[in-house]
Parts: structure tokens; sequence; C-alpha cells
């Protein structure tokens, strides 16, 4: 039996601080086991949890696992190397999404340059003619016109591409900002789970529902009497 695939998918639970990841393996690309887990002792050495259920309040048991520690090793193995290689994978996506934008950064700026430069360097030339030679400015007004109209469209175009950089960037973190909730809110949902599925355990215990009636609501067997002592302090605070 061969692992074909490996999905992993980094997560941390504040609850659980040994969660690392979720993990399904599929194996001979036929018979697949999700809901695998990825934990960590705090000495640093790393161990899988497979799916389990609840039998008894407190006990469980693994649905599926392997059968001997050998195996257990390979898949742990298999397991944390993908899960480094998921870790760098997005690692290099937020260092390609940084260059981007550090790109457009220096792009923009050098733009932006350029275009103060050829505005004081018109505004020089202006004030070197008006002094020099008052006919020569008269006569490149049209020439003054167009530079004009040129630094304008230029200084157009880069608040244009300014305000879209804006935009995205705002978007992206935007986006980052919706994750981390939909994270959140997900782990509170595993953590609720957990708990509803306790709760459905204890349920199907007949002592336990047993228990339950007598203390909430007064049931009580045949041939008894449930007598419900009231403490006086109780009564003198009520």
């Amino acid at each position: 039996m061969e692992i074909t695939r490996v999905d992993v998918r980094p997560m941390k639970n504040p609850n659980n601080p040994k969660m690392r990841a979720f993990v399904s393996i599929t194996f001979d690309d036929e018979f697949a086991v999700c809901d695998i887990r990825l934990l960590q002792h705090e000495n640093g050495d790393y161990f899988l949890a497979f799916p389990n259920k609840q039998i008894t309040p407190g006990n469980y048991k693994d649905t599926a696992h392997p059968v001997n520690q050998a195996t257990r090793d390979r898949f742990t193995d298999v397991v944390v190397k993908k899960y480094f290689e998921k870790l760098e994978e997005e690692e290099k996506v937020e260092d390609s999404q940084e260059w981007v934008f550090s790109f457009v950064y220096v792009f923009v700026v050098y733009k932006v340059s350029k275009a103060y430069e050829k505005v004081v360097l018109s505004i020089n030339s202006f004030t070197n003619c008006w002094y020099n030679d008052y006919r020569r400015v008269f006569s490149m007004k049209k020439y003054r016109k167009r530079m004009l109209i040129y630094c304008c469209a230029l200084l157009g175009m880069l608040a244009i591409l300014g305000f879209s950089c804006y935009q995205s960037w705002n978007q992206i973190v935007q986006n980052k900002k919706e994750v981390k909730l939909l994270q959140e809110q997900y782990e509170q949902l595993l953590t609720n789970e957990s708990d509803l599925e306790s709760n459905l355990a204890k349920l199907k215990d007949p002592e336990y529902v047993a228990q339950y009636a007598r203390e909430k609501y007064f049931y009580s067997r045949d041939g008894e009497i449930i007598i419900d002592m009231v403490d006086k302090d109780e009564n003198k605070s009520k």
C-alpha cells in the first residue's frame, strides 16, 4: 500500500497549542483517510492523531490507525515533510506579494521623480527665457502649453496608478482579515462540535439520563420518594 497523495492544511487552534495542521492521506489513489491531526510535543517531536470516536465519557478509540510503530513513523515522516513544504509555499507567496508591491512603489517613485524633474526643468527654462529675452519666451508660449498639458496628464496617470495600487493593497489586507476571521470561526465550530459530541455521548448512557432526570426534574423510580433539602441560609436570602 503506497501513499499517493498527502493534503496538508496548516492551522493553529488556540484551545490546543499542540495543533499544527489537518491532514488527508490517500492510498493507491483509491482510499483516503481524512481529519488526521498533526500535533507537536513540547519537546519538538511531531505525531499524528488519527480520527476517533467517543466510546464512553472520557474514553476515545481510533476509527482508523496504523497497526505497528514502523507504519506510524513512515506516515509521520511523510506528513511532516509535506507540512514544511506547505509552509515554504505560503512564505514564497507572501514574499512574492511583497516584491510586487515593492516594485510598484519603486516604479511610482521613479515616475514621480521624472515628472518632477521635467517640471523643474520647464520652470527653469521659463525663468531663464523670461529674464534673457521676453520675445523668445513669448514665442515659446505653445511649447510651454504643451509641456504643461504633458505634466498634468502624467501627474493624472500617476495619481490613477497610485489609487489603483492603494485599492489593490487595501483589498488584500481585507481578504487577509476575512481569512483570519473565518479561520477563528472554524476553530470555534470545531470546539463546539467536540462539546456537542461529548454531550451526545452522555445522553446515550441510560444511567446518565436517569441521574439527570432525577436531579433536574425530580423523577423517581417506583417506591421512591424524593425530598428537596433546601439550606436555611438560602431560604433567608430568597
